[in-house]
């Protein structure tokens, strides 16, 4: 007779559970930081737990996924296509896995408590998510414990991540009987960095293309602002379209689809990785991926006209896997873009702001 196969990993509103074999074991699903106490519950009919030979271990580990780059094939390829008449070389990469920080404890059978609901037995233990790296990188091991980072698409080359896993390993007796491994993914966040008040701000600026002695230049000022306590998962964003010498000769008539102006705000994506064991390629130091740009969201006006300088606001929506991290082999930065297109700017004008993901909200 086959073996019961595993129940995928569920979340309620108030537990995540996997089951296997009639054992399940049960985290509260909430969002854990560093230095965060975990509550552990197996739970099981009192055959399920007959059937263990010994106390069963727990380990929770935080792991990070980084695509590696074969810089020096890649580029000898492509100096030898060249040399012949043909096309580029294709990317060489390969994946590694490295895990930078872990944790155990035992569940012991002696603990087993019964549960009076339905008559089921329960194991509870606790472990607390290491503040400190375990592996054996060089630099401080303050430094690099990174949260949970879903893969962002899996078109994308690099196609970094995060997980910490929670893995409870069970030995039975029997010798047709397998041992159980039950596996939940933990979502562990950094404590956010605050925001400035009067939030985080750039410029940039062009010089128009009208045909005048001195053309007028063109300014777009974005500010970042502390996201609002009903939405922690939110950029509040401010951008300010001027020309100088004033009056400014822009208004919400300029923007599209009434005129030819587009101002748009988003994020890109700022990938290094390294290998940390010896990589297959040889390659020596690390790989910067091309910036990767996120969807636009189209502020809306709120100010400006009749000479003043047009104002906009918007609101942009993070997603699970737009996060910071820095750690062993693997930066994840970010930065927010303002950009401006009109047909009476020579190129596209784009204001950045580096951003750490996601910002503390307002405290007030």
């Amino acid at each position: 007779m086959s073996d019961e196969k595993e129940l995928p990993p569920q979340y309620s509103m108030h537990e995540l559970h996997t089951t296997k074999h009639g054992v399940t074991l049960r985290v509260p699903a909430r969002s854990y930081q560093p230095g965060d106490n975990i509550p552990i519950i197996v739970s099981g009919s009192s055959s399920a737990f007959a059937s263990w030979s010994g106390d069963a271990t727990c380990v929770l580990e935080g792991a990070s996924s980084a695509a590696l780059m074969g810089k020096s094939r890649y580029q000898a390829g492509q100096i030898a296509n060249a040399g012949l008449g043909g096309g580029g070389a294709m990317a060489i990469t390969s994946r590694e896995e490295h895990v930078f920080a872990s944790t155990s404890t035992t569940l012991e059978l002696s603990q087993i408590k019964e549960k009076a609901e339905n008559g089921e037995m329960l194991l509870q233990a606790s472990l607390n998510i290491p503040i400190e790296r375990t592996c054996g990188c060089d630099g401080p091991r303050t430094k690099g414990i990174m949260p949970t980072v879903p893969t962002m698409d899996e078109m994308r080359a690099d196609h970094s991540s995060v997980k910490w896993k929670m893995t409870v390993e069970i030995k039975r007796k029997g010798l047709i009987k397998r041992d159980i491994k039950l596996s939940l993914e933990i979502p562990v966040m950094l404590p956010p960095v605050a925001l400035p008040d009067t939030g985080l701000s750039n410029s940039a600026s062009s010089v128009t293309t009208f045909d005048a002695v001195t053309p007028p230049i063109l300014t777009a000022h974005l500010t970042l602002l502390p996201p609002k306590p009903s939405k922690p998962l939110s950029i509040p964003f401010r951008i300010r379209v001027s020309t100088s010498p004033p009056p400014c000769m822009v208004s919400a008539d300029d923007l599209f689809p009434k005129g030819k102006m587009r101002v748009v705000f988003y994020l890109s994506q700022q990938t290094w990785t390294m290998g940390i064991a010896q990589s297959r390629f040889g390659d020596a130091g690390g790989f910067n991926w091309a910036g990767v740009r996120t969807r636009a969201v189209t502020p809306v006006v709120c100010g400006g006209g009749g000479g003043k300088d047009l104002e906009l606001e918007g609101e942009y929506d993070l997603h699970a896997e737009e996060r910071s991290a820095d750690g062993c082999g693997l930066s994840i930065h970010w930065l927010s873009h303002a950009s401006v297109q009109w047909d009476h700017l020579p190129g596209l004008l784009v204001v950045s702001i580096p951003v750490n993901l996601p910002p503390a909200v307002a405290q007030r």
